[in-house]
């Protein structure tokens, strides 16, 4: 879990990772803070809540996503491959979804 932090990541893979919330990567009680997730491929994780690759929560944390790509990740109730929770921010630019599941709420 990524707490009050700001923190970059540039040309990762992160594959098959399990957790109860964001199965690759949780950002939580972020306060004013702005991560940036640059040309990443986000494959296969799965969560047994939210966020099978991405889950972020609390406060008014913010990521960005440049060029990054979810794909085949999986949550046992919301957000297959992103979840953002009411009051937090994610942007998207120039990535893919695709394949992703959920058994609720936004695959």
């Amino acid at each position: 879990m990524i707490s009050n932090s700001v923190c970059e990541f540039r040309r990762c893979k992160f594959s098959t990772g399990f957790a109860q919330e964001g199965g690759a990567l949780s950002f939580s009680n972020g306060g004013e803070s702005e991560s940036l997730i640059e040309d990443s491929v986000f494959d296969g994780n799965s969560a047994d809540f939210y966020g099978g690759a991405v889950s972020i929560d609390g406060g008014a944390s913010s990521v960005l996503f440049l060029r990054s790509t979810f794909l085949r990740n999986s949550a046992n109730e919301d957000g297959g491959g992103l979840y953002v929770r009411l009051g937090t921010g994610a942007r998207l630019f120039d990535s893919v979804m695709a394949g992703n599941r959920a058994q609720r709420d936004g695959g």
